[in-house]
């Protein structure tokens, strides 16, 4: 019998660096709070009205921040130092020079496998070269990635790696999660689209919506069936009492998100002692031996 699973093929081309920077970003808001703005401000939060998604929230953050450094990378590409560096090399065999006309979006891409244009043959599509290029060709060649799907592929590989390492940091999806709601306590009725209001039990709470099998599956694997909070097992498997309860990190009242992200797993007594009023999570995990 054929078994549909979905796996990730890990490459971690800078993986680790992404999950610094979005670590970082997490645990210091205030001095990106303008950059931030444009994920979650000026009504991007109904973004998020979708109980749920498969594409959660925090992919969409991943996704974010990713193309946020793609775009800094640009920024700092020097197309003069690169041609000096490349005649510093001229004096050595072809076959060891570096190639300086990639830019750093081709060694991604390249590691990654995905088929795009070379820097150098779009320019000599467009009948210039690399010696002549300027920063506006940079960013229309990038620009040309985004239209052709090259980005679109490269992004959806680097936020699965992404998340598939992140989620099971639980401290980093309370911080997420906070901020979020802090955009989302903050909303009243009379400014939401009249479209949008059933996502919503009163100003700045969202509606409680069925938590689907598939989240529940994630984070009972993810928290290995043992509440986060006291380590009870609630597996099932080693004791008879299997009373689970998928909690919600940040609570509903406070403005959390109905997300895959802010879903934990808790034993009935710390459940009902968590209750309604904080973000309890746990930093605490199993070692593997």
């Amino acid at each position: 019998m054929h078994v549909d699973r979905q796996y990730i093929e890990a490459k971690y081309f800078e993986t680790y660096y992404f999950a610094n920077v979005i670590r970082n970003i997490l645990h210091d808001q205030s001095a990106y709070i303008r950059n931030l703005n444009d994920f979650y401000g000026d009504e991007r939060y109904l973004n998020f009205l979708e109980p749920f998604p498969k594409h959660s929230a925090f992919h969409s953050f991943i996704e974010f921040i990713v193309e946020s450094v793609f775009f800094e990378d640009l920024r700092n590409i020097d197309l003069a130092e690169l041609r000096n560096e490349e005649k510093r090399f001229e004096c050595m065999p072809e076959t060891m020079r570096p190639n300086n006309h990639a830019l750093p979006v081709n060694r991604a891409l390249n590691y990654h496998a995905i088929d795009h244009r070379s820097f150098d043959e779009w320019l000599s599509d467009n009948s210039t070269s690399f010696d002549d290029a300027n920063t506006d060709d940079v960013y229309e060649y990038f620009q040309n990635l985004q239209r052709e799907g090259a980005i679109g592929n490269l992004l959806e590989r680097v936020v699965a790696e992404l998340f598939f390492i992140l989620f099971s940091n639980r401290g980093l999806m309370r911080l997420f999660n906070a901020m979020m709601a802090r955009e989302i306590a903050s909303l009243t009725l009379h400014e939401i689209p009249d479209e949008s209001r059933d996502a919503f039990k009163r100003d700045g709470v969202f509606a409680r919506r069925h938590i689907p099998t598939w989240v529940q599956k994630a984070v009972f694997f993810r928290d290995r069936g043992q509440c986060v909070l006291c380590k009870a097992d609630i597996s099932g498997l080693v004791c008879i009492v299997n009373s689970k309860n998928f909690d919600h990190i940040v609570p509903l009242s406070h403005g959390g998100l109905n997300d895959v992200s802010n879903i934990q797993l808790l034993c009935a007594s710390c459940n009902n002692d968590k209750r309604d009023y904080n973000t309890s999570t746990s930093d605490v995990y199993e070692a593997w031996y």
